[in-house]
């Protein structure tokens, strides 16, 4: 009998368990804020978010960088951000990522999943966004400062029509 991951292509399988997170995720998310309220709900998530990151940090240093946190400058480092963000990302997430400075990293979403299923349940204005709480996690997993801007907790998606927004990395 065949091994059925060897029948499987790899983004596939990435696409299937993100899926999978992320329906788990929506529907926690739906039931806590039934049952305590969108600013408990909040609260939890976002926490949630920066524990589950700075784990998977620690991961993506140990598959990406030889299990090192240290990066001998700017260059160093996006291209294990890049290596990270490509390997997290699957195909049903619609977001591009640049490095248009020496030390800036851009994220610019074309479509976001957590802004349409929040919408769905009606709490976009009072929504904190987890998306960017795990790459500041990540940030901060990696010890590495940064600035944020536009600097939100909110959904920018929501409140300004697009969702764009860089750090800007300080080693």
């Amino acid at each position: 009998m065949k091994d059925a991951l060897d029948s499987i292509d790899k983004k596939d399988i990435r696409d299937f368990f993100c899926r999978d997170w992320m329906s788990h995720d929506g529907i926690w998310f739906a039931q806590c804020l039934k049952e305590i309220g969108i600013e408990k709900t909040n609260g939890i998530n976002t926490n949630g978010i920066r524990v589950m990151a700075a784990a998977e940090i620690r991961r993506l240093v140990k598959m990406f960088n030889g299990g090192s946190g240290f990066f001998s400058g700017y260059e160093d480092l996006r291209t294990f951000l890049a290596s990270a963000m490509d390997f997290v990302r699957p195909g049903f997430m619609e977001f591009e990522f640049s490095f248009p400075e020496n030390d800036v990293l851009r994220i610019d979403f074309s479509r976001c999943w957590a802004h349409e299923g929040v919408k769905q349940l009606g709490v976009l204005d009072d929504y904190e966004c987890a998306v960017v709480m795990r790459l500041k996690s990540w940030f901060e997993g990696l010890g590495i400062g940064y600035d944020l801007a536009p600097d939100f907790t909110r959904c920018l998606m929501h409140t300004g029509g697009k969702c764009s927004f860089q750090f800007k990395m300080k080693m």
